[in-house]
């Protein structure tokens, strides 16, 4: 319990971060102008901006896995350690599609795909949680995002079909000259996100290496409970 606490503490943090608080943008965007246009551009900056939160994703975790092994889980890290926090991170990239997308579905008003979301959300968790726990550490890691996936392409499928794109380099670039002209709206967002999230994890981390992970993990299913 005490590693899951962590594992979701850390793919919440890195997916407020690079979200850089876009999704509340998006909405905004539909909710005031709902025209074709302008759906295909706020599809084209959240495809654009999909693919360079991976890119970061995966440049962290080439390089930054090992110290963040050690300063989350322990000094002398194992392979399997590394891995598990990889997963970590390819999770929280699914947390942050899901957040998108569903601020789009909010600001269309597509009351009907977004309850069917938020429901499948809920839905997959509690039937994921369970057999993943079995799985041990990778299974704590992949519980990070796994409903979120599900639901995720569940979306992503009804955005596509009501808003039929065509993926290709002019519509990447459509989509980043959208990102520009947003972008200093969202930043604001994204430092709400990054003092709550990255505070709480700080302290998590401190309460492991104080205590132990029986001790965290105490801790984290209170947390959870109180948060529910």
């Amino acid at each position: 319990m005490g590693q899951m606490g962590i594992f979701r503490s850390l793919g919440t943090t890195v997916s407020g971060v690079l979200a850089l608080g876009f999704a509340t943008v998006f909405m905004q965007e539909v909710s005031i102008d709902k025209s074709a246009s302008k759906q295909n551009e706020v599809l084209a900056a959240s495809f654009t901006l999909a693919l360079l939160q991976a890119l970061a994703l995966l440049f962290i975790g080439i390089f930054f896995t090992k110290p963040l092994a050690t300063w989350l889980i322990q000094p002398s890290a194992t392979v399997q350690d590394l891995i598990h926090l990889r997963v970590v991170l390819a999770m929280s990239w699914v947390l942050i599609q899901i957040q998108n997308t569903i601020a789009i579905l909010r600001g269309l008003g597509d009351i009907k795909s977004l309850s069917r979301t938020q429901v499948l959300i809920s839905v997959t968790t509690l039937a994921l949680m369970f057999p993943l726990v079995k799985l041990g550490s990778l299974g704590l890691a992949l519980n990070v995002g796994a409903a979120s996936l599900i639901a995720f392409l569940f979306s992503l499928f009804y955005l596509l079909k009501k808003n039929p794109i065509v993926l290709n380099r002019d519509f990447l670039i459509l989509g980043y000259h959208s990102l520009r002209k947003t972008s200093r709206t969202s930043l604001i967002v994204t430092w709400q996100t990054i003092a709550v999230s990255g505070g709480f994890l700080a302290f998590q981390t401190l309460i492991q290496k104080s205590s132990s992970l029986d001790f965290l993990g105490n801790f984290a299913a209170a947390y959870m409970i109180l948060d529910t």
